[in-house]
Protein backbone atom coordinates (compact mmCIF):
# COMPACT_ATOMS: atom_id res chain seq x y z
CA UNK A 1 0.00 0.00 0.00
CA UNK A 2 1.42 3.71 -1.06
CA UNK A 3 2.12 5.93 1.91
CA UNK A 4 -0.18 8.93 1.51
CA UNK A 5 1.85 12.54 0.22
CA UNK A 6 2.75 14.38 3.45
CA UNK A 7 0.79 17.71 3.45
CA UNK A 8 3.84 20.12 3.93
CA UNK A 9 5.29 18.58 0.37
CA UNK A 10 2.27 19.06 -1.16
CA UNK A 11 1.92 22.96 -0.18
CA UNK A 12 5.71 22.82 -1.15
CA UNK A 13 5.19 21.87 -4.24
CA UNK A 14 1.66 23.90 -5.05
CA UNK A 15 3.61 26.79 -4.04
CA UNK A 16 6.72 25.90 -6.01
CA UNK A 17 4.46 25.38 -9.64
CA UNK A 18 2.44 28.89 -8.98
CA UNK A 19 5.91 30.75 -8.85
CA UNK A 20 7.59 29.30 -11.75
CA UNK A 21 8.59 25.84 -12.22
CA UNK A 22 6.26 25.42 -14.81
CA UNK A 23 9.25 26.36 -16.81
CA UNK A 24 10.62 22.94 -16.86
CA UNK A 25 7.39 21.44 -18.78
CA UNK A 26 7.05 23.25 -21.86
CA UNK A 27 3.70 25.35 -21.53
CA UNK A 28 0.61 24.75 -23.75
CA UNK A 29 -1.23 27.91 -23.21
CA UNK A 30 -0.35 31.02 -21.48
CA UNK A 31 -4.42 30.91 -20.74
CA UNK A 32 -7.14 28.20 -20.67
CA UNK A 33 -10.13 29.32 -22.89
CA UNK A 34 -13.27 27.82 -22.70
CA UNK A 35 -13.71 27.40 -26.19
CA UNK A 36 -11.49 24.26 -25.47
CA UNK A 37 -14.33 22.82 -22.62
CA UNK A 38 -13.32 19.04 -22.95
CA UNK A 39 -16.69 18.37 -22.92
CA UNK A 40 -17.16 16.71 -26.53
CA UNK A 41 -17.61 19.61 -29.32
CA UNK A 42 -19.79 18.39 -31.97
CA UNK A 43 -19.04 16.35 -34.31
CA UNK A 44 -15.32 16.96 -34.65
CA UNK A 45 -15.80 19.66 -37.26
CA UNK A 46 -12.23 20.58 -37.97
CA UNK A 47 -11.49 16.53 -38.17
CA UNK A 48 -12.32 13.76 -40.78
CA UNK A 49 -14.00 10.48 -39.22
CA UNK A 50 -13.17 7.34 -39.97
CA UNK A 51 -16.14 4.92 -40.96
CA UNK A 52 -15.08 0.95 -40.09
CA UNK A 53 -17.71 -0.62 -41.79
CA UNK A 54 -18.10 -0.84 -45.40
CA UNK A 55 -20.83 -0.82 -47.50
CA UNK A 56 -21.14 -2.30 -51.30
CA UNK A 57 -22.54 0.62 -52.37
CA UNK A 58 -21.08 3.35 -50.12
CA UNK A 59 -20.77 6.64 -51.66
CA UNK A 60 -18.88 9.15 -49.31
CA UNK A 61 -17.32 6.76 -46.40
CA UNK A 62 -13.77 6.54 -46.08
CA UNK A 63 -13.32 2.93 -46.35
CA UNK A 64 -16.20 2.24 -48.83
CA UNK A 65 -14.08 4.59 -51.63
CA UNK A 66 -12.31 1.29 -53.03
CA UNK A 67 -11.73 1.06 -56.31
CA UNK A 68 -12.03 -2.66 -56.97
CA UNK A 69 -9.48 -4.00 -59.27
CA UNK A 70 -10.71 -4.66 -62.90
CA UNK A 71 -8.69 -7.45 -64.27
CA UNK A 72 -8.94 -8.88 -68.29
CA UNK A 73 -10.38 -11.93 -68.92
CA UNK A 74 -7.62 -14.02 -69.58
CA UNK A 75 -6.72 -17.42 -68.34
CA UNK A 76 -3.39 -16.40 -66.40
CA UNK A 77 -5.74 -13.65 -64.55
CA UNK A 78 -8.30 -16.10 -63.77
CA UNK A 79 -6.58 -16.57 -60.53
CA UNK A 80 -5.89 -13.25 -59.46
CA UNK A 81 -9.72 -12.54 -59.88
CA UNK A 82 -10.59 -14.84 -57.82
CA UNK A 83 -8.20 -13.62 -55.27
CA UNK A 84 -9.97 -9.60 -55.68
CA UNK A 85 -13.15 -11.85 -55.56
CA UNK A 86 -13.21 -13.12 -52.15
CA UNK A 87 -10.97 -10.19 -50.66
CA UNK A 88 -13.70 -8.14 -52.11
CA UNK A 89 -16.73 -9.90 -50.80
CA UNK A 90 -14.74 -10.19 -47.37
CA UNK A 91 -14.96 -6.10 -47.19
CA UNK A 92 -18.23 -5.72 -48.30
CA UNK A 93 -19.26 -8.14 -45.31
CA UNK A 94 -17.03 -6.20 -42.96
CA UNK A 95 -15.06 -9.26 -42.15
CA UNK A 96 -11.76 -7.15 -42.30
CA UNK A 97 -9.44 -9.93 -41.12
CA UNK A 98 -10.29 -12.66 -43.17
CA UNK A 99 -9.57 -9.80 -46.04
CA UNK A 100 -6.27 -9.35 -44.35
CA UNK A 101 -5.54 -13.23 -44.95
CA UNK A 102 -7.29 -13.36 -48.43
CA UNK A 103 -4.74 -10.54 -49.36
CA UNK A 104 -1.82 -11.75 -47.67
CA UNK A 105 -2.24 -15.19 -49.72
CA UNK A 106 -2.64 -13.28 -52.61
CA UNK A 107 0.74 -11.55 -51.83
CA UNK A 108 2.63 -14.91 -50.97
CA UNK A 109 1.30 -16.24 -54.60
CA UNK A 110 1.70 -13.59 -56.56
CA UNK A 111 4.32 -11.28 -54.85
CA UNK A 112 5.60 -9.57 -58.27
CA UNK A 113 1.62 -8.75 -59.25
CA UNK A 114 0.66 -5.06 -58.64
CA UNK A 115 -2.66 -6.33 -57.88
CA UNK A 116 -2.00 -8.33 -54.88
CA UNK A 117 -0.58 -5.37 -52.96
CA UNK A 118 -3.84 -3.20 -53.73
CA UNK A 119 -5.74 -5.64 -52.15
CA UNK A 120 -3.72 -6.10 -48.75
CA UNK A 121 -3.40 -2.24 -49.18
CA UNK A 122 -7.60 -2.23 -49.09
CA UNK A 123 -7.54 -4.58 -46.86
CA UNK A 124 -4.94 -2.72 -43.96
CA UNK A 125 -6.69 0.65 -44.72
CA UNK A 126 -10.24 -1.39 -43.73
CA UNK A 127 -8.28 -2.16 -40.32
CA UNK A 128 -7.44 1.54 -39.95
CA UNK A 129 -3.73 0.97 -40.36
CA UNK A 130 -2.61 3.81 -42.36
CA UNK A 131 1.05 3.30 -42.24
CA UNK A 132 0.83 0.23 -43.61
CA UNK A 133 -1.62 0.38 -46.12
CA UNK A 134 0.16 3.18 -47.38
CA UNK A 135 3.32 1.08 -47.65
CA UNK A 136 1.16 -1.54 -50.03
CA UNK A 137 -0.20 1.08 -52.35
CA UNK A 138 3.43 2.28 -52.41
CA UNK A 139 4.77 -1.44 -53.99
CA UNK A 140 1.68 -1.42 -56.01
CA UNK A 141 2.97 1.59 -57.78
CA UNK A 142 6.27 0.83 -58.06
CA UNK A 143 4.40 -2.38 -59.48
CA UNK A 144 2.81 -0.77 -61.93
CA UNK A 145 3.09 3.56 -62.04
CA UNK A 146 0.36 4.40 -64.03
CA UNK A 147 -2.44 2.53 -61.87
CA UNK A 148 -4.76 5.84 -60.86
CA UNK A 149 -6.28 3.36 -58.06
CA UNK A 150 -3.23 2.79 -56.36
CA UNK A 151 -2.28 6.46 -56.34
CA UNK A 152 -5.87 7.29 -55.41
CA UNK A 153 -5.55 5.13 -52.25
CA UNK A 154 -1.98 6.01 -50.94
CA UNK A 155 -3.30 9.39 -51.28
CA UNK A 156 -6.19 8.34 -49.04
CA UNK A 157 -3.51 6.44 -46.27
CA UNK A 158 -1.58 10.26 -46.75
CA UNK A 159 -4.64 12.05 -45.84
CA UNK A 160 -6.17 9.98 -43.49
CA UNK A 161 -2.54 10.61 -41.20
CA UNK A 162 -3.00 14.77 -41.85
CA UNK A 163 -0.10 14.58 -44.33
CA UNK A 164 -2.61 17.11 -46.86
CA UNK A 165 -0.16 18.62 -49.54
CA UNK A 166 1.86 14.89 -49.85
CA UNK A 167 -2.12 13.40 -50.42
CA UNK A 168 -3.00 16.54 -52.85
CA UNK A 169 0.19 15.78 -55.07
CA UNK A 170 -1.19 11.58 -54.96
CA UNK A 171 -4.68 12.74 -55.78
CA UNK A 172 -3.23 14.67 -58.43
CA UNK A 173 -1.50 11.74 -60.25
CA UNK A 174 -4.60 9.52 -60.15
CA UNK A 175 -6.56 12.47 -62.05
CA UNK A 176 -3.49 12.83 -63.97
CA UNK A 177 -3.55 8.67 -65.12
CA UNK A 178 -7.67 9.04 -65.09
CA UNK A 179 -8.93 12.42 -65.85
CA UNK A 180 -12.66 11.09 -64.92
CA UNK A 181 -12.02 10.04 -61.04
CA UNK A 182 -14.05 13.04 -59.96
CA UNK A 183 -13.62 11.75 -56.32
CA UNK A 184 -9.86 12.53 -56.45
CA UNK A 185 -10.64 15.91 -56.91
CA UNK A 186 -13.21 16.40 -54.60
CA UNK A 187 -10.24 14.71 -52.00
CA UNK A 188 -8.18 17.33 -52.82
CA UNK A 189 -10.92 19.92 -52.15
CA UNK A 190 -10.77 18.11 -48.57
CA UNK A 191 -7.18 18.45 -47.99
CA UNK A 192 -7.55 22.20 -48.75
CA UNK A 193 -10.41 22.39 -46.56
CA UNK A 194 -8.36 20.84 -43.87
CA UNK A 195 -5.08 22.85 -44.47
CA UNK A 196 -8.06 26.22 -44.29
CA UNK A 197 -7.38 27.22 -47.72
CA UNK A 198 -11.13 27.31 -48.26
CA UNK A 199 -11.51 29.11 -51.45
CA UNK A 200 -9.55 25.93 -53.05
CA UNK A 201 -11.65 23.60 -51.54
CA UNK A 202 -14.46 25.06 -52.91
CA UNK A 203 -13.47 25.47 -56.32
CA UNK A 204 -11.66 22.44 -56.40
CA UNK A 205 -15.18 20.18 -55.47
CA UNK A 206 -16.87 22.33 -57.56
CA UNK A 207 -14.73 20.99 -60.18
CA UNK A 208 -15.63 17.99 -58.92
CA UNK A 209 -19.08 17.94 -59.22
CA UNK A 210 -18.79 19.29 -62.83
CA UNK A 211 -17.11 15.78 -63.86
CA UNK A 212 -19.65 13.93 -61.96
CA UNK A 213 -22.66 16.14 -60.81
CA UNK A 214 -24.18 13.12 -58.81
CA UNK A 215 -21.28 12.42 -56.70
CA UNK A 216 -22.11 12.61 -53.18
CA UNK A 217 -18.79 12.88 -51.61
CA UNK A 218 -18.31 16.08 -53.59
CA UNK A 219 -21.24 17.74 -52.46
CA UNK A 220 -20.30 16.80 -48.85
CA UNK A 221 -17.35 17.99 -49.23
CA UNK A 222 -18.44 21.40 -50.67
CA UNK A 223 -21.31 21.56 -48.29
CA UNK A 224 -18.49 21.34 -45.07
CA UNK A 225 -17.10 24.26 -46.81
CA UNK A 226 -19.27 26.31 -47.23
CA UNK A 227 -20.27 25.77 -43.30
CA UNK A 228 -17.09 27.11 -42.44
CA UNK A 229 -17.10 30.08 -45.20
CA UNK A 230 -20.20 31.16 -42.73
CA UNK A 231 -22.80 30.01 -46.18
CA UNK A 232 -24.81 28.66 -44.14
CA UNK A 233 -27.82 28.33 -46.36
CA UNK A 234 -25.93 27.01 -49.55
CA UNK A 235 -24.55 24.62 -46.86
CA UNK A 236 -27.67 23.14 -45.99
CA UNK A 237 -28.79 23.03 -49.86
CA UNK A 238 -25.15 20.90 -50.56
CA UNK A 239 -25.70 18.35 -47.40
CA UNK A 240 -29.94 18.23 -48.60
CA UNK A 241 -28.13 17.34 -52.44
CA UNK A 242 -25.89 14.67 -51.51
CA UNK A 243 -28.66 13.15 -49.02
CA UNK A 244 -30.63 13.06 -52.37
CA UNK A 245 -28.31 11.19 -54.06
CA UNK A 246 -27.07 9.22 -51.28
CA UNK A 247 -30.56 7.93 -48.92
CA UNK A 248 -28.69 4.90 -47.65
CA UNK A 249 -25.17 6.60 -47.05
CA UNK A 250 -24.38 6.72 -43.36
CA UNK A 251 -21.73 9.10 -43.74
CA UNK A 252 -24.00 12.09 -45.35
CA UNK A 253 -26.73 11.73 -42.72
CA UNK A 254 -23.82 11.92 -40.53
CA UNK A 255 -21.98 14.73 -41.92
CA UNK A 256 -25.22 16.47 -41.84
CA UNK A 257 -25.97 15.55 -38.25
CA UNK A 258 -22.64 17.45 -37.32
CA UNK A 259 -23.69 20.85 -39.11
CA UNK A 260 -26.93 21.22 -37.84
CA UNK A 261 -25.21 20.69 -34.27
CA UNK A 262 -22.88 23.26 -34.72
CA UNK A 263 -25.47 25.42 -35.87
CA UNK A 264 -27.06 24.14 -32.54
CA UNK A 265 -30.50 23.26 -34.57
CA UNK A 266 -30.46 20.68 -32.21
CA UNK A 267 -33.78 18.70 -33.61
CA UNK A 268 -32.60 18.48 -36.86
CA UNK A 269 -29.55 17.27 -36.03
CA UNK A 270 -30.82 14.60 -33.62
CA UNK A 271 -33.28 13.18 -36.49
CA UNK A 272 -30.03 12.88 -38.85
CA UNK A 273 -27.56 11.61 -36.55
CA UNK A 274 -30.35 8.39 -35.30
CA UNK A 275 -30.96 8.30 -39.20
CA UNK A 276 -27.16 7.73 -39.33
CA UNK A 277 -27.22 4.95 -36.37
CA UNK A 278 -30.51 3.36 -38.34
CA UNK A 279 -28.09 2.78 -41.52
CA UNK A 280 -24.48 1.76 -38.92
CA UNK A 281 -25.30 0.95 -35.64
CA UNK A 282 -21.85 0.85 -35.13
CA UNK A 283 -21.13 4.61 -35.89
CA UNK A 284 -18.90 5.37 -33.07
CA UNK A 285 -18.78 9.22 -33.60
CA UNK A 286 -22.55 9.32 -34.53
CA UNK A 287 -22.77 7.66 -30.88
CA UNK A 288 -20.55 10.57 -29.31
CA UNK A 289 -21.98 13.35 -31.59
CA UNK A 290 -25.38 12.26 -30.81
CA UNK A 291 -24.57 12.24 -26.59
CA UNK A 292 -23.78 15.65 -27.15
CA UNK A 293 -27.34 16.98 -28.81
CA UNK A 294 -29.24 15.02 -26.27
CA UNK A 295 -27.22 16.59 -23.48
CA UNK A 296 -27.80 20.05 -25.08
CA UNK A 297 -31.63 19.13 -25.22
CA UNK A 298 -31.41 18.15 -21.39
CA UNK A 299 -31.88 14.37 -22.22
CA UNK A 300 -29.97 13.07 -20.24
CA UNK A 301 -30.36 9.60 -19.68
CA UNK A 302 -30.57 9.57 -23.36
CA UNK A 303 -27.36 11.16 -23.86
CA UNK A 304 -25.62 9.28 -20.97
CA UNK A 305 -26.78 5.74 -23.41
CA UNK A 306 -25.28 7.01 -26.63
CA UNK A 307 -22.37 8.19 -24.69
CA UNK A 308 -21.92 4.63 -23.06
CA UNK A 309 -22.18 3.12 -26.35
CA UNK A 310 -19.62 5.30 -28.18
CA UNK A 311 -16.95 4.30 -25.90
CA UNK A 312 -17.96 0.74 -26.38
CA UNK A 313 -17.73 0.86 -29.80
CA UNK A 314 -14.69 3.31 -29.53
CA UNK A 315 -12.64 2.19 -26.39
CA UNK A 316 -9.49 3.78 -27.43
CA UNK A 317 -10.93 6.96 -28.42
CA UNK A 318 -10.42 9.77 -25.97
CA UNK A 319 -13.24 12.00 -27.38
CA UNK A 320 -15.52 9.02 -26.34
CA UNK A 321 -14.51 9.11 -23.31
CA UNK A 322 -14.61 12.62 -22.81
CA UNK A 323 -17.68 12.78 -24.56
CA UNK A 324 -19.26 10.19 -21.30
CA UNK A 325 -17.30 12.28 -18.76
CA UNK A 326 -19.15 15.59 -19.75
CA UNK A 327 -22.41 13.70 -19.86
CA UNK A 328 -21.31 12.60 -16.40
CA UNK A 329 -20.16 15.60 -15.07
CA UNK A 330 -24.04 17.07 -16.22
CA UNK A 331 -25.23 14.49 -13.96
CA UNK A 332 -22.97 15.50 -11.14
CA UNK A 333 -21.41 12.49 -10.91
CA UNK A 334 -17.91 13.56 -10.56
CA UNK A 335 -16.15 10.32 -9.16
CA UNK A 336 -17.58 8.78 -12.34
CA UNK A 337 -16.19 11.93 -14.94
CA UNK A 338 -12.98 11.58 -13.00
CA UNK A 339 -12.39 7.69 -14.24
CA UNK A 340 -13.23 8.57 -17.94
CA UNK A 341 -10.44 11.42 -17.48
CA UNK A 342 -8.10 9.25 -16.25
CA UNK A 343 -9.07 6.36 -19.05
CA UNK A 344 -8.39 9.33 -21.29
CA UNK A 345 -5.14 10.20 -20.06
CA UNK A 346 -3.84 6.91 -20.54
CA UNK A 347 -4.98 7.06 -24.06
CA UNK A 348 -3.15 10.46 -23.94
CA UNK A 349 -0.97 11.13 -21.54
CA UNK A 350 0.51 14.64 -22.88
CA UNK A 351 -2.78 16.43 -23.46
CA UNK A 352 -3.06 19.33 -21.56
CA UNK A 353 -6.65 19.68 -21.48
CA UNK A 354 -6.87 16.18 -20.39
CA UNK A 355 -5.30 17.23 -17.39
CA UNK A 356 -7.05 20.50 -16.83
CA UNK A 357 -10.17 18.30 -16.91
CA UNK A 358 -9.13 15.87 -14.45
CA UNK A 359 -7.88 18.21 -11.96
CA UNK A 360 -10.89 19.92 -12.10
CA UNK A 361 -13.01 17.35 -11.93
CA UNK A 362 -10.79 15.89 -8.95
CA UNK A 363 -11.41 19.24 -6.92
CA UNK A 364 -15.13 18.08 -6.79
CA UNK A 365 -14.45 15.18 -5.18
CA UNK A 366 -13.28 13.42 -1.59
CA UNK A 367 -9.58 13.05 -3.51
CA UNK A 368 -8.37 16.46 -2.00
CA UNK A 369 -4.31 15.65 -2.02
CA UNK A 370 -4.96 13.84 -5.13
CA UNK A 371 -6.26 17.13 -6.96
CA UNK A 372 -4.17 19.70 -5.44
CA UNK A 373 -0.82 17.55 -7.32
CA UNK A 374 -3.22 17.48 -10.13
CA UNK A 375 -4.22 20.98 -10.16
CA UNK A 376 -0.03 22.26 -9.32
CA UNK A 377 0.33 19.92 -12.76
CA UNK A 378 -1.97 21.68 -14.64
CA UNK A 379 -0.67 25.26 -13.47
CA UNK A 380 1.98 24.51 -15.03
CA UNK A 381 0.96 23.93 -18.20
CA UNK A 382 -1.52 26.86 -17.66
CA UNK A 383 0.41 29.58 -15.68
CA UNK A 384 -2.10 32.27 -15.99
CA UNK A 385 -5.12 30.08 -15.21
CA UNK A 386 -7.60 32.06 -13.02
CA UNK A 387 -10.00 29.22 -11.88
CA UNK A 388 -7.14 27.03 -11.45
CA UNK A 389 -5.05 29.29 -9.26
CA UNK A 390 -8.54 29.86 -6.98
CA UNK A 391 -9.29 25.85 -7.26
CA UNK A 392 -5.96 25.31 -5.48
CA UNK A 393 -5.67 27.96 -3.39
CA UNK A 394 -9.50 26.94 -2.15
CA UNK A 395 -7.88 23.12 -1.26
CA UNK A 396 -4.82 24.52 0.41
CA UNK A 397 -7.03 26.56 2.43
CA UNK A 398 -9.16 23.32 3.28
CA UNK A 399 -5.93 21.38 4.16
CA UNK A 400 -4.90 23.63 6.38
CA UNK A 401 -7.65 23.98 8.20
CA UNK A 402 -7.85 20.33 8.79
CA UNK A 403 -4.06 20.23 10.04
CA UNK A 404 -5.28 22.69 12.33
CA UNK A 405 -8.09 21.28 14.01
CA UNK A 406 -6.00 17.95 13.96
CA UNK A 407 -3.26 19.85 15.88
CA UNK A 408 -5.38 21.51 18.25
Amino acid sequence: MSKPVPFLALIAFAVISLIGVQALLPTAAATWNEDNDLGFIAGRISSEPVPIHLQKKSCCSIVGLIPQPVLEKSAANKEMTAFIARTFDYLYRNDFMNAFIESGAAVKAFPQNAVSHYLRGAALIALLDFVEAGKEFTEALNLNPASADSHFMLAQTLRLRGQYSEAIDEYTAALKANPAMAAAQALIGECYRMQGTLWRATSECNSAIQTDPKLPLAHTILANTLLMQDRTEQSLTEFQTAIELAPQDAYVYFRYGQALASLKRWVEAETNLQKTLELDPKYADAAMVLSWVLLNQDKLPEALAYAKRGVTLAPNDVDAHNALAHVYIKQGNHEMAVKEYKISRTLQPKNSRIQRALAMELSKTAHVDEAIVELSLSLQQYPLDEELKLTLNALLQLKRKERGSELN
